[in-house]
Order: structure tokens, then sequence, then C-alpha cells
């Protein structure tokens, strides 16, 4: 019976300070911050993969085939062509226009100069002339 007869001591609860729980607090945003960011990178790396492909290829069609759908619409509308020859002849940079459906120029805006090199060149290159580059 005498350790009934001493006083009984109160459990001291355990107080974590400010400084310990800031540190705590801190180092779960940093982890949690660093894994969203590599979820992130890997979701990005693994749709760059999947869809690189099919963009290149979507714009290798279009290079390839928007001049073409663009000469035939050409074709079957001259009008279409005159309208666009009025947005590129404002431009201070252009000095003459001329476009070519088979053998005949259907449209042509200012002087034009010597043409048969121009339209001779194959489709995508450049020609250089005397103050001239077409």
């Amino acid at each position: 019976m005498a350790s009934s007869s001493l006083p009984r001591i109160p459990a001291i609860p355990r107080v974590r300070s400010v400084r310990r729980q800031r540190v705590w607090f801190l180092i779960a945003l940093i982890t949690g911050v660093a894994s969203l960011t590599g979820v992130m990178l890997v979701l990005g790396q693994a749709l760059a993969e999947r869809f690189a492909t099919q963009v290149q290829a979507d714009l290798e069609w279009r290079a390839l085939r928007g001049a073409s759908e663009l000469a035939k619409t050409a074709e079957l509308d001259t009008a279409l062509i005159l309208e666009a020859l009025d947005a590129y002849a404002a431009s201070p940079d252009v000095e003459a226009i001329a476009v070519e459906v088979g053998d005949k120029i259907v449209a042509s805006h200012e002087t034009l100069a010597a043409l048969a090199p121009v339209f001779a060149a194959p489709h995508g290159t450049l020609v250089r002339g005397d103050g001239y580059v077409a």
C-alpha cells in the first residue's frame, strides 16, 4: 500500500512546437509539389510520344496538299483569286503578283517583268531576278 500513498503526477501532454509543425508542413508541401511535377512530366512525355507522329503527319499533309487545293480552287473561281490579290497588293513589300493556271495568267497586279523564269522553276524554290525574289 505504500504505492497508493504517493501523490499521483498527471501526465504532461506532448506539445509540438510551431517551428516543428512548420518544418513538417514544408516537407509535406515540397514532397507533394515534387510528386505532382514528376507525374505531369511523365504524362506530358507520354502524350508527346503518342501524338508526335500524328501531328507530324498532319503538318506534312497540310504542306503537301494545301497549295494543290488552293490551285484547284483557283481554277474554279477566278473571283476568289482577285479577292486574295487585293489583300496581298496592299502590302508595301509586294511589287507584282501573277497567278498562272495552266499556261494562262488569270490575274495580275502591277507591272510584270519576265515571268518565264518564275513559272518555269520547280515548285517550292526561290527564283532570284534583277531586283526581285519570287
